[in-house]
């Protein structure tokens, strides 16, 4: 994520979440969400899913 991030992939029209959170529950990830998040003076959007073990 780290990698893509640096080169702007996240951003504008190539920032599509629902492809990611399509692919974690395609994985078996469960409780799949987005959320707004802030951390100082940075809005960004996380997605956060569950694990099964």
């Amino acid at each position: 994520v780290e990698k893509v991030a640096s080169k702007n992939m996240f951003s504008g029209e190539s920032w599509r979440p629902e492809v990611y959170m399509e692919a974690l529950q395609s994985s078996g990830f469960t409780d799949v969400q987005m959320e707004n998040q802030r951390e100082k003076l940075i809005t960004f959007q996380a997605i956060f899913a569950t694990a099964v073990k």
